[in-house]
């Protein structure tokens, strides 16, 4: 022992200076477990080695050839639910004894943190552990006599390893074993059979480890301390008898990793073990049996860890897929919510961060309208009604407008205003989308809209039309809008103020441009004077028509009729009748019988 196993002071590193003297640290995740001072034992540095440190105080220490040869046999010990031994010093009254380091602390302190989710492919992976462990000790003609929960520790891999084996000679202090048993501390006592509180010089036999092995067991499933809440100093005075596990589990739990497979072999299993006759309990082999039985796929804790991890990833694969996708659905509602604020250009500039400045545009066709008696519905109705009537009008006009090229600039109470040709330009193609849209929405509105608190009254609009230059920009940082600003928006305006139920009213530079498209039924009103303009003539937009001869044949015989003069009578009739004529004559002005009526020759091309 001098000589090959023992280990002087001065190899030993102090761990007060080497590990940290805070307690078991234990985290809810088992790869987070981290021990610098097991609650069992102490620890220190040894050769550069991390070690468990066991002290036993001797008074009179004679070095015998039978602790020799204790030694020589563990020192042969390898096994991977087996601690090494790693040597031991001796000193004046005392005995130190070193044993691999297992950094996760021991399985009490495990099993005691309710912050650790144990499943019960761990429980059983524990057990059976343990149970290769103690079942390579017999077979190596010992016995450990003192197994329990905290010399049952865990190493990196989360597979446990006894520790505290052998060396009796050297634990017991040349005692007779009962009296070991009386000294040690009370809540240890619950893992000694019996036999051995009661019999005194008894020897260490296996079916001692059996008991101590079926506390274990208990207090896997229980994980809580084997005597519970019980006085165990009284308990212990009249012979201890430990509770077994119930199996009981939360209803509301539908986790079934949280459930014992076969629980009432389980507990059979636990009394075998814990009977009182120690001829009644089962050896390590029956124990095997049982336990693979109740438990056929012998998994390691490590690969259940990568095998639950793989089962995370798939699920957190599959989480973080519909939170993308969820994502991506918010990210579209913002969009979509920030393009019907602004216009699709101008909200991505914003979006990227860039400034969005002022825009010049040579020629566009603005929308005004309104709805005729809004003061006296809104007079006769409640707040509420009228909020929910603007919201069905606007609604349908928003969903018509989709269909055509035109951008929905703001709506202020009853005033709907839409712009084309801004901010996307489409050459001249804006006066026909305008009219167009404005020709379907009083089409909808008196088919569809009916005016709450009214006898079945259908809702009549204004609609106001004028095309020209404007300058187009965001206004403000808090709720930015995208607003229009020149004398075309005043003009439009004006066009609707003074236009009439269900009519669309429209200056000369918006009838020019949809005379060029040749698809539009167009009436002159005349000169009006119009509030800041001045005199000003406009007209009416009636219809869009199917085709050019449709155009012809209905503005022209929508002409007042008058007599034509012979020489003019045969060209103007032979005009409408051929059908590749490409020009026409109409009269300039209204006849006089007194004057000679001026005719135009218009393009047909």
């Amino acid at each position: 022992l001098r000589s090959q196993h023992s280990i002087s002071l001065t190899s030993l590193n102090d761990p007060k200076k080497t590990i940290s003297e805070t307690n078991l640290s234990i985290t809810t995740n088992f790869s987070n477990i981290s021990c610098t001072q097991q609650i069992f034992c102490s620890a220190g540095y040894l050769r550069h080695t991390c070690v468990a440190i066991r002290k036993y105080k001797h008074k009179h220490f004679q070095l015998t050839r039978h602790i020799r040869e204790q030694v020589r046999l563990v020192r042969t010990f390898n096994h991977n639910n087996i601690c090494k031994f790693m040597g031991a010093s001796l000193f004046p009254n005392e005995i130190i004894i070193y044993m691999e380091y297992m950094p996760k602390g021991s399985l009490r302190d495990v099993l005691q943190n309710d912050k650790i989710p144990i499943t019960w492919a761990f429980r059983f992976s524990f057990a059976i552990d343990i149970l290769n462990g103690l079942s390579y000790i017999h077979s190596r003609h010992l016995i450990h006599g003192r197994l329990n929960s905290s010399n049952c520790v865990v190493d990196q891999r989360l597979t446990i390893k006894i520790t505290d084996y052998g060396l009796d000679d050297l634990r017991f202090n040349n005692i007779s074993i009962n009296s070991y048993v009386q000294s040690v501390e009370v809540y240890k006592r619950v893992y000694y059979a019996p036999e051995l509180l009661s019999i005194n010089e008894l020897k260490l036999t296996s079916p001692i480890d059996i008991y101590s092995f079926g506390i274990i067991l208990n207090e896997i499933a229980t994980r809580l301390e084997p005597f519970g809440d019980d006085d165990i100093e009284s308990i212990m005075k009249i012979g201890y008898r430990p509770k077994i596990a119930q199996m009981t589990y939360d209803i509301n739990n539908d986790n079934e990793e949280d459930f014992c497979p076969l629980p009432s072999s389980y507990i059979r299993l636990i009394k075998r073990c814990i009977m009182e006759n120690p001829y009644d309990r089962p050896i390590c082999k029956d124990i095997e049996k049982y336990l693979k039985k109740m438990c056929p796929l012998q998994i390691s804790p490590i690969d259940l860890i990568f095998k639950k991890m793989s089962l995370y990833q798939t699920s957190l694969e599959q989480a973080v897929q519909l939170r993308t996708y969820e994502l991506e659905q918010e990210k579209h509602k913002s969009e979509n919510l920030l393009y019907s604020m602004l216009p699709k250009i101008v909200a991505e500039q914003l979006r990227i961060g860039q400034i969005v400045t002022a825009e010049y545009y040579e020629n566009c066709t603005i929308y005004f309208s309104d709805i005729v008696g809004f003061t006296t519905i809104a007079s006769r109705c409640k707040p509420i009604d009228i909020v929910e009537f603007l919201n069905r009008v606007y609604t349908t006009f928003d969903t018509i407008i989709d269909r055509y090229d035109v951008y929905k600039v703001e709506t202020i109470g009853d005033a709907y205003m839409v712009v084309s040709g801004v901010p996307k330009k489409n050459d001249n193609e804006h006066a026909y989308q305008i009219a167009t849209m404005a020709l379907e929405l009083i089409h909808q509105s008196t088919k569809n809209c009916i005016i709450p608190y009214s006898n079945n009254e259908k809702l009549r609009i204004r609609v106001g039309l004028h095309s020209g230059p404007v300058c187009a920009g965001v206004v403000g940082s808090k709720m930015p809008r995208y607003c229009l600003f020149g004398d075309t928006v005043n003009t439009a305006s004006r066009m609707e103020s003074n236009g009439e139920a269900n009519k669309i009213h429209m200056t000369n530079d918006t009838k020019e441009l949809l005379d060029k498209t040749g698809r539009f039924l167009i009436e002159k009103r005349g000169t009006i004077h119009i509030k800041g303009k001045g005199d000003m003539t406009t007209y009416w937009l009636l219809e869009e028509l199917e085709s050019k001869n449709d155009y012809i044949e209905k503005n022209f015989l929508y002409v007042q009729p008058i007599r034509l003069p012979p020489i003019y009578k045969k060209d103007v009739i032979s005009s409408f009748l051929n059908p590749n004529s490409t020009s026409i004559l109409i009269p300039s002005r209204s006849p006089s019988p007194r004057k000679t009526t001026k005719f135009n020759l218009i393009s047909l091309e």
